[in-house]
């Protein structure tokens, strides 16, 4: 960059500009014409190395420079207020379409007042147009333009507020270390007050010097060591810079990447969620896209990090991308979370059928249409009434013990996965679990419950005749006991009480008789207890 005149050794070149008077301490080889010899440079300590650029450049093949292994450029935008390099535009998108990390820089004219600083940091900003993925830009130092310390200190701070302002980010300090101690008193204000990037120009040395105690204490990010190295891809020479480190995520304008990418499986989605960008160079993060993978399924957000990716299919892996964004553009893309599989819980059981069995019955059932993408794990029975279970591992059957052989079952099922319980299946065919042998109990809570599970284990609905006979007078229920057998009907009890009994009321509902005999006198078998059975005869 610091090149004055044709073919002249850097020693004569700031010998006449001493005996000039010249303000500058230093001048780019990238702003002037003309080459000259420089020494080799010296062994490279970290893996990143670049150049700079402006039009004395021509014409660049930036997929040489690439290939050449230089990382970054940092190429000349503007001068003063009005000037623009010719070579900007094509440079800037030839160097991102390489993969040639770039960013701008501005070569100060300072002027009185400082506010002057204002109008070319505004020239610079609208002109370079920087954007996300761009490296933070540059004020170049080098004139004075014959202001004092104090003056020159003023312009470059507000050059730089102004830069802030407009983009969110701290430019950084493009100078050399005699200029710096000259010219702006070896100040650390700038390092101070947040200005920590500072791209040092110190040619021929094995490493630079740096000033205001180095940096503040931050030493230099950039170092320009060269102001004549060849580079495939470039006539002629060029300026060689290296970075103090080995990844230029710290220096890229616009958020960093997401880190800590997860996320919650559910019904045909996942609940994604991620870590804020450790790094924001500018304004702060102003949403996020997620983005699945397979299919290229998306959400946002607008600033919250997690957002639900919909759409999915159940059972099939996805991973899952994070990218944020801010004021500047969009940032790079973060690491894939793990394979994350949506899921559900299964369909309903099929094709339920049910077998009776000596207090038991055996229940089948077929496999849900669909698993809700995560493998069964096991089957649950469930009786009605009663609610017994009984339970399988995978198998799509099971037998359902402890029934009552009086009782009257229907059965739902139910299939299990990683996620839980599917819905209950159709219930099953309606069976009367068999007995345990020859002896046979009948029995209910008391007379009037014993009577009515023996023809609920006896009759089916729809019998021509139910006899109705007084509980506490067996005469009359032995009287009428050959003609219920005859007729193919049962003998239910009731008493003087003048309400049906319950359990009467409930098996002449289920029984339907055609006809109700009632057994006995008005003494035992009252008129209102006549009333009331009329409804439950189904006959005419």
């Amino acid at each position: 960059m610091l090149r004055q005149i044709a073919a002249a050794s850097l020693a004569l070149v700031l010998a006449v500009f001493s005996a000039l008077g010249g303000s500058s301490a230093l001048v780019r080889a990238a702003d002037l014409t003309g080459p000259s010899a420089s020494p080799a440079a010296p062994e490279a300590v970290g893996p990143l190395e670049g150049i700079d650029v402006s039009r004395w450049q021509g014409t660049i093949n930036w997929g040489q420079v690439a290939a050449a292994g230089k990382s970054f450029v940092i190429m000349k935008a503007t001068e003063g207020e009005t000037y623009k390099d010719p070579k900007f535009d094509t440079n800037i998108v030839g160097a991102r379409a390489a993969g040639v990390r770039p960013t701008a820089y501005h070569f100060a004219q300072p002027g009185n007042p400082a506010s002057e600083a204002i109008i070319q940091a505004n020239w610079f900003i609208d002109t370079a147009g920087l954007k996300a993925g761009d490296m933070i830009p540059a004020l170049d130092l080098e004139v004075t333009n014959g202001l004092t310390v104090a003056q020159l200190q003023a312009w470059v701070m507000a050059f730089l507020n102004q830069v802030e302002a407009r983009l969110g980010v701290k430019a950084m300090i493009y100078v050399s270390p005699a200029f710096w101690s000259k010219y702006m008193g070896n100040t650390t204000m700038f390092a101070d007050q947040g200005y920590t990037l500072l791209w040092v120009a110190h040619w021929f040395v094995a490493s630079p010097s740096v000033p205001a105690s180095n940096w503040g204490g931050h030493g230099w990010t950039f170092w320009q060591y060269s102001n004549c190295g060849t580079v495939p891809g470039i006539s002629g020479c060029v300026d060689l810079d290296r970075y103090n480190g080995s990844d230029l995520a710290p220096v890229v304008l616009g958020p960093g990447a997401p880190t800590n990418v997860g996320g919650e499986p559910g019904d045909r989605q996942v609940a994604v969620a991620w870590s804020p960008p450790a790094i924001v160079n500018g304004p702060a993060v102003s949403g996020y896209t997620v983005t699945a993978s397979p299919g290229g399924a998306t959400c946002t957000s607008s600033g919250t990090p997690t957002c639900t990716v919909t759409g999915l299919t159940n059972g099939l892996p996805y991973t899952f991308t994070v990218r944020a964004s801010n004021a500047l553009g969009t940032g790079p893309v973060s690491s894939a979370s793990p394979e994350i599989t949506p899921r559900t819980v299964p369909s309903a059981p099929g094709g339920t059928s049910a077998e009776p069995g000596v207090l038991s019955a055996q229940v089948v059932w077929t496999v849900p249409a669909s698993d809700g993408g995560s493998p069964i794990l096991g089957y649950r029975a469930t009786s009605s009434p009663g609610g017994k279970t009984c339970t399988t591992g995978g198998a799509t059957s099971c037998t359902v013990t402890g029934l009552d052989p009086l009782t009257p079952y229907t059965f739902t099922v139910k299939a299990t996965n990683e996620v839980g319980s599917s819905p209950a299946s159709s219930p099953t065919n309606q069976i009367v679990p068999k007995g345990p042998g020859p002896v046979v109990r009948y029995a209910g809570t008391n007379r009037f419950g014993t009577a009515a599970a023996t023809s609920a284990a006896t009759f089916a609905p729809g019998v021509p005749v139910a006899f109705i006979a007084y509980a506490y007078n067996f005469p009359d229920a032995l009287a009428g006991a050959a003609a219920a057998g005859a007729l193919g009907g049962p003998i239910l009890y009731s008493d003087t009480s003048g309400t049906l009994n319950s359990a009467t009321a409930t098996e002449l509902a289920r029984l339907a008789p055609q006809k109700i005999v009632v057994l006995g006198g008005t003494s035992a078998i009252s008129d209102s207890i006549m009333s009331q059975l009329g409804p439950y005869s189904a006959g005419p």
